[in-house]
């Protein structure tokens, strides 16, 4: 996990308090933690400054919580600046292990905090402690998420502790459902305890044997909440989300914890589960025909990551983190399709007006590799990679190797196809360019004046791609010139010359080549075989077609002036 990104994202989210507006709740850290995790870092920095401008800012603290008095401000959302700063100070005295297990005990009876948003940021951050990032931004982002768990506690109706033997699938399918699903997440709850059925449907799910059976039953719940999601999650598409996300939050903490607390917190959370989903899902699924088909693509789940990540909002990000999860686990097609319904049925624009235009039109980074690039620009125009491969007329699988970096010298023609379909121009090509070719074991440029101008260098090196100038003093190779005016290409920006260049070296077509020469002036067209040789692939002037000749010619120096000039 990359905590240099994560952690500047979270030291900006600690400014902000865990609430905004009328009480919705900030995801911003989580979602963040989600991005990283997920090999988006490139995402995470115009995602947080689209999404952090809603928020408010972190509330004072009023009085000081200690730890005789911890219990009367328990449930005090107006305490949440007091509660930061009594875990702050917890976890600068103590192993955050420890103030976790201390603390899980007696925030568990509280579970439905927030909606469990409690939990689950509490959950997001304890991966990320348990992956090896404890540092201090980490460790005061589990002051944060603690401190809302406590300030904002809130029980779950009165439901006996399981003892049934359904599984979670059809313990969730037995659930009743309140008679009037409307109003506060509190009026609704309320409607539980006046339900006769209530407390033994939730006692039906099958209990765990021994603590080691928790981890697996837990599991099974947020793969049953994530398919009934699919069916059920019209009812309420962002609350009902919370059904998959909370057991899983609860299940990645439990290597944190002792043993001991791992049945009481499958109790509380399945209770908290239930206790929303007979609030908020309606009696009836969704018919069949109006369900998605799961994507066939052969690495779905990363399909499914970067369709999240391009529609941007925070509840599918999460949600679709944890089906793809489910699906890794148990192989189930439903957790896809799961995911794609959540992405229809939350609208993309929750990142609205300037905030959603920022995050699409943002510029691509200056550096970087050149999967990096290629992933950033993708997100920029929200396409999956399904979707870029269909408009670049290439194979899903070359932008996915492309994306994980298993492709070190992508084709000239690949990376063309692939500029054009995410219409870059200007600099942001030239970069794009640049990335493509650069020696992947380099930091730096891959050719002695990468970046500069025609008038700066003799031969302007791109990686596998350099033109020079008519009448540089090299030897001449075999092969032909395009134009004779003793101009590069007519442009004083060089870059803008490359991208005919290398659509002529890759499309064959004649006409292509004449129309080259007719743009601009004078310029020889090299294959790079080495940082240190041209090879030659020009094309017999003339004639239209490849001159065969590969000649090895030495590769001018940077700092010699051109000819004639």
């Amino acid at each position: 996990m990359n905590g240099g990104v994560l952690n500047a994202a979270y030291e900006r989210f600690h400014r902000t308090g865990p609430e905004w507006g009328d009480r919705l709740t900030n995801h911003g850290p989580m979602a963040a933690e989600v991005l990283v995790r997920r090999g988006h870092e490139e995402a995470v920095d115009r995602w947080v400054d689209a999404y952090i401008r809603r928020l408010d800012e972190l509330p004072s603290a009023t009085g000081e919580i200690t730890d005789n008095d911890w219990a009367s401000a328990l449930g005090d959302g107006r305490r949440v600046g007091d509660w930061t700063a009594y875990f702050i100070r917890q976890l600068a005295e103590q192993p955050w292990r420890q103030v976790l297990a201390t603390w899980w005990a007696r925030l568990l009876p509280g579970i439905a905090a927030g909606t469990t948003h409690g939990v689950i940021r509490t959950g997001h951050v304890v991966r990320a402690l348990l992956a090896g990032a404890e540092c201090p931004p980490t460790l005061d982002e589990l002051a944060h998420a603690l401190a809302f768990w406590a300030a904002r506690a809130q029980s779950t109706p009165a439901a006996a502790v399981p003892a049934g033997r359904r599984d979670p699938l059809a313990a969730l399918d037995s659930l009743p459902r309140i008679p009037d699903q409307q109003g506060t997440v509190s009026a609704r709850f309320g409607q539980l305890a006046e339900l006769a059925d209530w407390p033994a449907s939730v006692a039906g799910l099958r209990p765990p044997a021994t603590p080691d059976d928790v981890p697996a039953r837990l599991a099974d719940l947020v793969s049953a909440a994530t398919l009934r999601y699919l069916t059920h999650g019209h009812g309420q598409p962002v609350l009902l989300v919370h059904t998959a996300t909370a057991p899983n939050a609860v299940l990645h903490t439990l290597p944190a914890l002792p043993p001991g607390l791992w049945a009481p917190s499958l109790t509380a959370v399945w209770a908290a589960t239930a206790a929303i989903f007979s609030s908020y899902a309606p009696a009836r699924g969704a018919p069949r025909a109006a369900l998605p088909a799961p994507p066939a693509s052969r690495d779905a789940t990363a399909e499914l990551v970067d369709r999240a990540v391009a529609h941007a909002d925070e509840h599918v990000i999460k949600f679709t983190d944890t089906a793809a999860e489910v699906y890794t686990r148990t192989g189930q097609t439903g957790a896809l399709a799961a995911a794609l319904r959540a992405g229809s049925l939350i609208p993309p624009s929750r990142l609205t007006g300037g905030d959603m235009e920022q995050l699409v039109s943002a510029s691509l980074p200056s550096r970087g590799s050149f999967g990096a690039l290629l992933r950033a620009g993708r997100h920029r125009a929200s396409l999956s990679q399904e979707q870029l491969a269909a408009r670049a007329e290439l194979s899903e699988r070359t932008v996915r190797d492309l994306e994980a970096g298993r492709v070190r010298s992508p084709r000239p023609g690949t990376v063309r196809l692939l500029a054009d379909a995410l219409q870059l121009s200007g600099p942001e090509r030239d970069s794009w360019v640049a990335a493509a070719w650069r020696d992947p074991r380099q930091s730096g440029p891959a050719g002695p004046v990468a970046g500069g101008t025609a008038r700066a260098s003799p031969g302007f090196v791109v990686g596998f791609i350099a033109v020079a100038p008519w009448g540089w003093p090299g030897p001449e190779p075999t092969g032909g010139s395009l134009g004779g005016q003793g101009e590069w290409c007519g442009r004083e920006d060089l870059p803008a010359c490359w991208a005919e260049v290398i659509r002529v070296l890759t499309t064959g077509n004649e006409h292509d080549i004449d129309q080259a020469g007719r743009t601009g002036g004078p310029c020889w067209v090299f294959g790079l075989g080495s940082r240190r040789t041209f090879a030659d692939s020009g094309r017999a002037e003339g004639r239209g077609r490849s001159a065969g000749a590969r000649q090895q010619v030495p590769l001018p120096r940077p700092g010699r002036q051109r000819a004639g000039r």
